[in-house]
């Protein structure tokens, strides 16, 4: 009688020995509180049993007999649902997908709230992003764990507003997307799992840039929950508690964790400027290109994991740099060339650098041949190739061009023109005798300043075989010139004669 009550605010039955099963619908709008526990209720719960419900914040129906699936409409009526306990009965099927949102929402609204520890609930459920408001709740909030909860969807953005968020946990879950670049703006955080998800695109340069991990003054601020809590972590295939040092949220160390994803491109430059890093895992990604050298500027890594992506080119020496580096490695790669010698890299095991067949280098057995010189000299003895190269190439070019040039522009006049060839060996005749007739004025000035000449008799005698024998050049000479002339053109020169005479009057002269 008292479930036609149009007004009822309060039904408390619970700690009874009910048995049977409950009403179809309750007729009160007004009715706010619902408690049916410990008792032995039977059948299933109908959706229309609270469909007036409106104001509803508490339904307990545990420890009964209850069977069949629980109704979704029992979490979408009201908005100010705060308790739903169905717990102890026989309810079978799968839950309703709006209890994850609803749950949500509930979490959501608490103000003071600081650690929110859901490790392993809402599974298969859709990470609620949308209808979800955080403006006036978890303001507070430093710790989020959605650890092994399955859920699908995509990072949501109304953890943007979460201000004071320092420990982000949401690995081991199905999210797809990217990773938003808003991650990189909160400020106080610096733990961030992400592992084990199936997250896409390229790891976002704003990431680099987060105040906790790159600030001295933003990394003092953090820590400001002096919480005592379990804190899990992945380490292999189990989720184990951490160490007791890390059980003070401010001793907890810097980490970013993106294991096991689907993330690719490079890995950007600028993560070299996560000065405060202490723990950085990239594995099994789709990560290429080279290794950054900024990765030394990470001088507080302690751990760095980079195994199974399709990084290329060499392990840069500059990693030397990491002292605190206890856990390392790069296997399953395409990384070639030596393993920088004379640092920490070549103490860790051979697991470490496996997979990459062109490594060598302590500890591989794999021996580094002896270069030449290193990349840098390298680089420029094939430039100095390529310049001799190029410089060969235009040296035969112009001795290509001046032969054309010099065939056209005179050899080959001469040729087709009569008058051009007879002028020109002309010159040749003019030059030549010229030539001649100098060099024999020489050679006899100086006989004569060798000779000592006694009287003017010798000297006669002395100069009869000199015009004896210039005579007998000039003969020779004319000779050859007229033989020369001869072989070029059908008629002598008219000027050979003619310069013979010439040159023989000078001579007596």
């Amino acid at each position: 009688m008292f479930l036609s009550l149009s007004r009822l605010e309060i039904l408390d039955l619970s700690y009874n020995l009910f048995s049977g099963e409950i009403p179809m619908s309750l007729s009160s709008s007004y009715i706010q509180i619902v408690d049916f526990s410990s008792n032995q209720f039977n059948g299933t719960i109908p959706s229309s049993f609270l469909q007036h419900a409106w104001n509803l914040s508490s339904l307990n129906v545990s420890n009964n007999h209850f069977t069949g699936q629980i109704p979704s409409s029992t979490c979408l009526r009201s908005s100010s649902l705060r308790v739903l306990d169905f717990s102890h009965n026989n309810f079978s099927g799968p839950i309703p997908p709006g209890l994850g949102n609803w749950a949500m929402k509930i979490l959501t609204s608490f103000k003071t709230l600081k650690v929110l520890l859901l490790a392993k609930n809402f599974k298969g459920e859709e990470m609620p992003d949308g209808d979800i408001t955080v403006d006036s709740g978890l303001q507070n909030l430093c710790v989020f764990s959605l650890l092994m909860c399955h859920m699908t969807g995509h990072i949501p953005a109304w953890i943007s507003k979460l201000g004071k968020l320092e420990v982000l946990d949401l690995s081991f879950n199905r999210l797809t997307g990217t990773i938003p670049g808003w991650l990189g703006t909160l400020p106080h955080l610096f733990f961030l799992l992400l592992n084990d998800n199936l997250i896409s695109g390229e790891f976002p340069k704003e990431l680099c840039r987060l105040p906790a991990l790159v600030s001295q003054k933003a990394a003092n601020e953090t820590g400001h929950c002096f919480l005592e809590l379990p804190v899990y972590f992945q380490r292999g295939n189990n989720a184990t508690v951490l160490a007791s040092q890390y059980k003070y949220l401010p001793n907890m160390p810097r980490v970013i964790s993106l294991r096991n994803n689907s993330l690719s491109g490079s890995i950007p430059f600028e993560i070299g400027q996560l000065q405060f890093l202490q723990q950085l895992d990239l594995s099994i990604n789709n990560f290429s290109g080279n290794i950054p050298d900024q990765i030394a500027n990470l001088t507080k890594l302690e751990r760095l994991e980079l195994n199974s992506n399709r990084l290329s080119g060499k392990i840069p020496s500059s990693l030397s740099n990491l002292h605190f580096l206890s856990t390392f490695t790069v296997a399953y790669n395409n990384l070639e060339g030596p393993i920088p010698a004379g640092t920490q890299l070549q103490g860790f095991s051979v697991s470490a650098f496996e997979g990459n067949p062109k490594l060598c280098g302590a500890p591989l057995s794999n021996q580094c041949f002896p270069s030449n010189g290193n990349d840098a000299d390298d680089n420029e003895n094939n430039q100095d190739l390529d310049d001799d190269e190029d410089q060969s190439l235009w040296f035969e070019l112009s001795v290509v061009l001046g032969f054309f040039v010099g065939y056209l522009g005179f050899i080959c006049p001469l040729l087709l023109k009569r008058t051009w060839r007879y002028a020109y060996f002309q010159l040749l005749d003019n030059i030549q005798l010229t030539l001649y007739l100098k060099w024999r004025r020489l050679r006899r000035r100086k006989a004569q300043s060798q000779v000592q000449v006694p009287n003017q008799k010798d000297e006669v005698k002395s100069s009869k075989p000199d015009s004896e024998t210039e005579s007998t050049n000039r003969s020779a000479y004319a000779n050859t010139v007229t033989l020369s002339w001869s072989l070029t053109t059908s008629k002598p020169p008219l000027s050979s004669m003619f310069q013979l005479k010439l040159a023989a009057q000078t001579m007596k002269k």
